[in-house]
């Protein structure tokens, strides 16, 4: 397809575009090509933008065209899959068809009784504040088993206690902390950590904009 409908994140389309890389567009590979046990070329077919499918997008169309790029190293990464030869062999838990695994859409609770599945797992690949959100759902659920279906979890004020002042109701927008990175020219010949960590003063920034971790909320001696 088009640059527009990359799956990938912007952020790392544009950095990969800094370093040089050169992304062909509308191009689907039909053919590696190799002579004396070593990779020399791969074959693509050029493609054209046809009918919608049903999430909206185009799908690419062949031009009967043909074109080669000489190579000597191809590299696979077509995307994230789950592994569930273990779960399927081992186990008699439900999967769909491509490979998540179900839940009750309320509990997080799998097809084998007392036994939770949450994040990329059950929704595909997405974000790591998604994995916490299940993560806090089933274990509210697990809780609730073991004492009669009371919901302890609601008297619980904050797990973490970043300041000792109540922050203000009204909530004010705070910009994104950016980490810093190395720069294209320094990292396109090493292995080199690209992306730094944030200093303490960052952390504590990026806690209070994101998941509200700096709430903190007054607890009489009483509960």
């Amino acid at each position: 397809r088009e640059k527009e409908d990359m799956p990938a994140d912007h952020r790392e389309i544009e950095e990969a575009e800094h370093e040089g890389i050169n992304f062909i567009f509308l191009g689907a590979p039909t053919a590696i090509v190799g002579k004396d046990g070593k990779v020399t070329s791969i074959k693509y077919a050029k493609m054209t933008l046809g009918y919608f499918d049903d999430y909206g997008r185009r799908v690419p169309i062949s031009t009967n065209e043909e074109a080669t790029i000489t190579c000597d190293t191809i590299v696979l990464a077509v995307g994230q899959s789950i592994e569930t030869d273990g779960l399927l062999s081992e186990t008699s838990m439900q999967l769909a068809r491509n490979g998540q695994v179900i839940v009750n859409q309320h509990t997080l609770e799998t097809s084998i009784p007392m036994v939770f599945a949450g994040g990329d797992v059950v929704t595909g690949p997405a974000t790591v504040s998604g994995s916490m959100s299940h993560g806090k759902r089933f274990a509210k659920t697990i809780d609730a088993y073991f004492y009669g279906g009371e919901d302890r979890f609601s008297k619980f004020k904050t797990a973490y206690e970043f300041t000792k002042e109540i922050p203000p109701e009204e909530e004010v927008p705070v910009k994104r902390q950016e980490p810093e990175m190395l720069s294209s020219a320094k990292r396109i010949s090493n292995f080199k950590e690209v992306v730094k960590t944030f200093n303490s003063e960052q952390v504590l920034k990026e806690c209070g904009r994101c998941l509200r971790c700096d709430v903190k909320e007054e607890v009489s001696d009483e509960e």
